[in-house]
């Protein structure tokens, strides 16, 4: 089941940039979406490493605020980090092509892809949890899957 997981997002992915394009927009937007995938790729693995799963309290909360286009940059890690244990938290490196997530034209496909990232990564780790009998195992190939993934989508980028 996990290796398909890999392609539900990949054709997620592609068929938003498709929608993107038969609306004429921006080849800015479409990078927008990617570099959020990549991010909410990369936060998702942070709330992994935390214990997070795709329906605890901790992870919603954290996603809505991630995601969430009006609250500024500077602000994101400050409210998403209370959801997250003192030892493991969302630090600044995480956010790829922040430049996308600032940029009025982009920011609404930078918050989409979060969302699409973010998730997935927590999905993959239940469909890995529900194959392998140990956790930490789970999360081991969790990772190693979401790293190869990662480079998958950095090579939809159109500049």
């Amino acid at each position: 089941m996990a290796s398909l997981e890999i392609y539900d997002l990949v054709v997620k992915i592609q068929m938003a940039i498709v929608e993107l394009r038969e609306e004429h927009k921006h080849p800015a937007e479409r990078n927008g979406l990617l570099y959020g995938v990549l991010t909410g790729l990369n936060l998702g693995k942070a709330r992994l490493k935390a214990g997070g799963k795709i329906a605890d309290g901790g992870s919603l909360r954290a996603l809505k605020i991630l995601a969430d286009p009006s609250i500024r940059s500077v602000d994101i890690l400050v409210a998403a980090n209370v959801f997250m244990p003192a030892e493991i938290f969302y630090t600044a490196d995480m956010f790829m092509g922040l430049e996308y997530r600032n940029a009025e034209y982009s920011i609404e496909s930078y918050a989409k892809g979060i969302r699409l990232g973010f998730r997935y990564a927590l999905e993959l780790m239940e469909a890995f949890n529900s194959a392998t009998s140990s956790n930490d195992k789970a999360l081991r190939l969790t990772l190693k899957h979401l790293d190869r993934v990662s480079q998958m989508v950095a090579d939809f980028r159109e500049f």
